[in-house]
């Protein structure tokens, strides 16, 4: 059996994007990498594919641009009930569709010289020795040292014992046809009204391009602190006032895992990337942020590898440095107050702020938000809260 330098289990956006930056940073290292992924490519992936301009940016210094269809971000929408705010900011990102993007990566990991197996799924993972034995549906494999980029239910965070979240939030996408004019704009729309409701999220508008055609990505986002069984009766009333027949539409659910200031992410000869570390609770995206942590897991498996020293030490210190971790860990501790009994007036000020969009905007592309922005915001945020200034949303959106 040969031994692996390293063995990336799950062939997503932060799987791929680990072998791009390993064989950028250590040319000729990728050849020693083996990544699994348990299904076969083209997969059908469930979300909405944004993909802010950090992720593009560090994909960029790993020498791939992007060469599938996508729609720019050229701004955001915000609306609760009759408000609606809007900020133009080109160059936020872009939509995609996760089956074309994850499989493009996967070719151009590919390329590098790694051993790329899709359809093999990881079944279990221990020690020996020295080594990692890794157990799938075709056989064994050996690695000196073990990247987890397998997503929310990652095998190896459940095999190695990291800790689990207590719930894990829950979305459902669905595409479909332009409904008018408005939803062929490159800006993304996040409708607050569900949490009228009582839904811990929103609502999402995204213009994609599915089969060469413009399209809308849509969907319902839902933390989850307080479980929901209505999901799916929220999402109608809200396709329903946009012209849409719930009935006629095929609803894809999944779960995702928000990202705690803290938790282990690593031990000696193992590192967890993309949503197996965790996303942004409040806006449930993850995909530029597991792209990022990708570049830092690379350089740390570099710098390892050139010493012979694959404890990882440096990895959950160097991610805490950065600026995703920063925003990552701000909106886990935010997040009870977005989405707790404020909720409706937190949702009323942005969408009648413009302003507070526009720092949305920055947040939203995971960049820093100034100092005297965030105190001018928290001072006009402070006087809506006291005043309980709210803007009940229409009877429509709830159905």
């Amino acid at each position: 059996m040969r031994t692996w330098d390293v063995l990336v289990v799950g062939g997503g956006p932060a799987g791929s994007a680990t072998v791009l930056h390993l064989a950028q940073r250590l040319p000729g290292a990728a050849e020693g990498v083996l990544v699994l992924e348990r299904f076969e490519h083209p997969r059908e992936k469930y979300c909405a594919g944004a993909v802010s301009s950090i992720g593009l940016e560090s994909l960029s210094r790993a020498g791939y641009e992007l060469d599938v269809p996508s729609v720019p971000i050229d701004g955001v929408r915000v609306r609760y009930g009759d408000a609606v705010s809007e900020h133009d900011r080109p160059g936020m990102g872009v939509v995609i569709r996760r089956d074309e993007f994850d499989h493009a990566l996967w070719r151009a990991a590919g390329r590098t010289g790694a051993t790329m197996r899709d359809g093999e799924k990881v079944t279990g993972v221990e020690r020996e020795r020295d080594a990692w034995l890794v157990t799938t549906t075709r056989g064994r494999h050996r690695a000196r040292s073990l990247v987890g980029a397998d997503g929310t239910g990652s095998v190896v965070r459940k095999a190695l014992g990291f800790r689990e979240l207590r719930r894990k939030g829950r979305l459902y996408v669905l595409e479909t046809e332009p409904r008018h004019a408005r939803e062929r704009e490159t800006r993304i729309e996040f409708d607050l009204s569900c949490v009228h409701d009582g839904i811990e999220g929103y609502y999402w508008d995204f213009p994609c391009v599915m089969d060469g055609r413009p399209a809308v990505s849509r969907g319902i986002y839902h933390m989850n602190t307080t479980p929901r069984r209505d999901l799916k009766r929220v999402l109608a009333a809200f396709l329903r006032r946009r012209g849409l027949d719930p009935d006629r539409v095929t609803y894809k659910p999944f779960s995702e895992r928000g990202f705690t200031p803290g938790s282990e992410i690593a031990r000696p000869g193992v590192m967890l990337v993309g949503e197996a570390a965790g996303i942004d609770p409040i806006t449930g995206e993850g995909i530029a942020q597991g792209i990022v942590f990708a570049e830092i897991a690379a350089g740390v498996l570099a710098e390892g590898l050139e010493r012979g020293d694959l404890a990882f030490r440096s990895y959950a210190t160097d991610v805490a440095r950065t600026d995703v971790a920063r925003h990552l860990g701000q909106s886990h501790r935010l997040a009870p107050h977005v989405y707790g009994r404020r909720a409706r007036q937190w949702a009323s000020f942005l969408a009648r702020r413009p302003e507070a969009v526009a720092a949305g905007a920055k947040w939203y592309e995971g960049r820093r938000v100034g100092a005297g922005e965030i105190a001018r915001l928290g001072s006009a945020l402070a006087f809506a809260l006291l005043t309980r200034q709210a803007l009940p949303p229409p009877a429509p959106a709830l159905g």
